[in-house]
């Protein structure tokens, strides 16, 4: 990221907590490409994250779903509270 403002993170550095309103990173969750979906952290769980989704499962359908904490995470991005751009 080039503001240094902007918290990234890798899906795989385990020292990172995600916390709700963390945008969420996915690859290869519904097909075979990077950076192919995305979501919003509303709770951390210990092995899951509760997500607000938009098209879930490619029917424009908008759904709070429960994700495991697993490959498919590319990375969590966090803004911090009242930044301005």
């Amino acid at each position: 990221m080039d503001d240094e403002r902007i918290g990234y993170h890798l899906g795989s550095d385990e020292r990172f907590i995600p916390e709700a309103g963390d945008i969420v990173l996915y690859d290869k969750v519904f097909i075979n490409l990077e950076h192919e979906h995305i979501g919003i952290v509303l709770e951390n769980k210990t092995n899951t994250i509760i997500v607000a989704e938009g098209n879930t499962y490619n029917d424009n359908i908008s759904r709070i779903i429960e994700r495991n904490k697993d490959e498919h995470i590319r990375g969590y991005i966090r803004i911090p509270n009242h930044f301005s751009y």
